[in-house]
This record gives C-alpha cells, structure tokens and sequence, in this order.
C-alpha cells in the first residue's frame, strides 16, 4: 500500500526577509524545520527561474536559470563577498507584500558589490566545474542579458529616432503598432537588437563577447551563486525528509534567452516575430479566453531532434528538485493557437502535439520511474490526456497537494489531480492527514 504525504505549497518569495523578497536564507532552512517538525514531507516552491518584469514565473526569460533574487545577502556575507554593514544599507521596510521594485533596488548593489569582491578573491574550485556543466545554457544566457543590458542603456542616451526608425523598416509587414515597437526597441528584445546579432552570426557573437566580458562573468557569478545556495537548501531538506516539488512552466517568454538561441525550434516568421501565440479558449473563467502570448513550440523540429532541448530542461530542472509538476500539461496533447497580434483568445484552435512520443523518449533516456506529476485546465475530458499522464508520470507517489483550513483551524489535506488549492494554512502544527 503506498503511503500517503503532504506538505505545503509556499514559494521562496513568500518567507520573511530585509530586503523585501524571500530568499534562501536563514528564513527557508526554518520553514524547513517547522515542516519537520508538523510531520510534513513534501514542498512545493513553484517556479526557481527568473520572472518576467509584472513577477510572473510562468513567463520566464529562461527555462533553466535561477531567479537571482533569491539569493540571500545574509549567506553571501558568511561566504565573506559583503559585511554587515552592506547589509544594514539595503534593507527595506517589512511589508505584506512583496515590492519587486524595492527588493531589486536593495538587492542589486549588493550582488554588485559581492561581485566585485569575488572578482578579487580566488575562484571556488567548483566554479569552473558549474560553468563547464552548465554552458549548454548559460553561455547563450549571460550574452543576453549581457546584450539586452548593454542595447537598453544605449537606447536611452540615443539621440534621434534613426535607429528605430531602421528597426521599423526591418519590420514591414509585421501587423503591430508603432507604440508596440517602440517597446521592444527600448526593451531591448532580441528582436530588435542588430540583424547580426539577432541572426546569431557566430564571428559577431564572439566579438560581443570579448566587448561583455565583464557583464557576462557577473551573471555567470550570479547564477552559480544562486545554485550553490538552492542546492544547499534542498539537501537540508531532504536530510530532513522533506522532498522538493518543483515547477516547470510549459511555455518561455518570447524576449528570452531560449527562443533567441533556438529559433528553429519555436514558430518564427523570418523576420523572427512570432507567427502565433499561446493561450485557452473561453470557458466559466473567462469569455474572451486567456492570450498568454508566448510563442509555440515548431513540435517537428523538435521531434527532428529528438526532443533534445527538452530533454535537457527537464534533467536540469530535476537536478533541483525531487519531483516536478509541468505547469499546463494539457498543452502536450494539443495546444491552444492564437494568431499574433490577436486582441484575444476566442479566434484560436486546436493544434495537436507529440507528448506520447516526448514521454516515451523521455523515459527511454532517464528511466521508467519519472519523477513527474501534471497540471491541466481543471476541466478535460479527453482520453489521450489522462493516458499519457496514466502512462508516463509517477505512480504511487502524490499528485498535487490541496490544502483547505476550515474556521475552526484544523486543516484537510487532499490529493488531487490536477489543480492544486493554494489556500493559506492557518498553523502547521494542526495538520492532519484525511
């Protein structure tokens, strides 16, 4: 008879901090004790990579990099890269809330500083080992934030419009306003950045580079900081008995790292626009449906490959986590298309997608007993959902975690598949398992 568990489903985020952001300090080894202390043995954190600019997750600049704001001060001044009285400077007035603005404000200087202060100092012996395993995705990363740092400060000292006025040109044809491409030319997506650059030509790649080299060590600095303080987190953790139930969003941000590395594995027109995006259709939810706008997948050129960057994304991600729920699990049977430029999602269709043939290679490459639990729309009925969920995700283990607290404080824990409630627990101590 398989045992049953629960846990609680609270983001790093949402643990107290100084500097207006939960992080991976002190605060996230004591949730873990409190858990262990309730008996618990599960936590669900939802998405660690990088969030888009309104703090959302599930449109991420990468798939496989760390969001650099859950790093903790406190732990980089035990590492020896700030001083207490760094910290005293940037901290900020506790709130309910979390202000990304104030916690970017206080944390940035201070990953400046620790920066400085490591290029200095003699490199961990681990840090070229984590450069090395990781550059399958962190080179393309680094270069572009590195670039997209570099093109948004230039852009805001530019005087005239004619380099826009250029990037208008280039994108004749493309059914968008004038305001909209004025964002992402003073955003800096890919997009817009110079033809060569866009196009990824590999001798101006490199040139970039050398100019960047500093701004790319820095990122690189800090996304080895971010892995190095999760990892230590997770095996305190699982020293405790408690597994990590991660998160990995189906679809990536168009201005991201991925789509501008892999171009030909995302539905691009030529001049590198999307030619349609992701959504749901109207339901009791919404009658206009929901436009995300993330662009598809071009699901042939990934079976063309075998699948490859996806494989990889979920190797990485389950380097970090014990078990992962992939967010919208539904989009791997079909996916909602939308045309681009769409005003919203009620004029999209149906498109199908390979998930039996990725899952298949999946388990053929890491093994039948997948560590993987799904999401969907809440409302399927469609048979080849729930037979690749029934044929290709774990068995025997939790589905997601449901958590109601009633008036009276005692809490009804629930497995259920697929939505989890995210519902605040009132005291862990009270838990019980039903």
């Amino acid at each position: 008879m398989t045992k049953r568990k629960s846990g609680v489903l609270l983001h790093p985020t949402s643990l107290p901090s100084s500097f207006g952001v939960g992080d991976l300090g002190q605060a996230a080894y004591t949730f873990i004790d409190k858990l262990a202390d309730a008996g618990q043995t599960l936590w669900q954190v939802l998405p660690l990579v990088p969030t888009d600019d309104g703090g959302s997750p599930y449109s991420s600049c990468s798939a496989f990099a760390g969001n650099i704001l859950l790093i903790s001060p406190e732990k980089l001044m035990e590492d020896g890269l700030l001083n207490a009285a760094d910290l005293v400077e940037a901290t900020v007035t506790p709130s309910e809330r979390v202000d990304y603005r104030k916690a970017r404000e206080a944390k940035l200087p201070l990953f400046e500083k620790a920066y400085q202060n490591f290029r200095q100092a003699e490199k961990p012996a681990d840090f070229d080992t984590f450069c090395q395993k990781n550059a399958f995705w962190l080179e393309d990363y680094t270069l572009y934030l590195a670039l997209k740092e570099h093109f948004r400060a230039e852009r805001m000292n530019e005087e005239g419009t004619e380099n826009f006025d250029a990037f208008v040109s280039e994108c004749e044809g493309v059914e968008l306003t004038e305001k909209q491409l004025q964002d992402y030319y003073m955003g800096a997506n890919w997009v817009s950045f110079p033809r060569t650059i866009k196009k990824r030509n590999p001798m101006v790649l490199k040139k970039w580079k050398k100019l960047l080299a500093e701004s790319i060590e820095k990122e690189t600095f800090l996304q080895y900081i971010f892995a190095r303080q999760w990892q230590a987190v997770k095996e305190y953790a699982n020293e405790k008995g408690i597994s990590i139930i991660g998160d990995a969003p189906i679809f990536v941000a168009y201005d991201s790292a991925d789509v501008w590395a892999n171009q030909k594995l995302f539905r691009l027109d030529s001049k590198g626009f999307p030619t349609c995006v992701t959504g749901v259709p109207p339901d009791y939810f919404s009658e206009t449906g929901q436009l995300w706008g993330n662009p598809h997948y071009d699901w042939k050129q990934h079976e063309k490959t075998d699948f490859a960057w996806w494989i990889s994304r979920v190797e990485k991600t389950l380097q970090n986590v014990d078990i992962l729920r992939i967010d919208h699990f539904r989009g791997f049977e079909a996916c909602w298309e939308v045309e681009f430029g769409a005003e919203d999602a009620r004029g999209g269709k149906w498109v199908k997608a390979p998930g039996e043939k990725f899952f298949a290679l999946l388990k053929e490459k890491m093994g039948n007993d997948l560590p993987l639990i799904a999401e969907d729309l809440g409302i399927i009925t469609e048979d080849p959902i729930h037979r690749i969920a029934a044929e290709h995700l774990i068995q025997g283990r939790p589905k997601n975690i449901g958590f109601h607290v009633p008036a009276g404080g005692q809490a009804n824990i629930r497995a259920v598949f697929p939505d989890p409630v995210q519902t605040a627990l009132g005291s862990l101590q009270n838990l019980q398992l039903v």
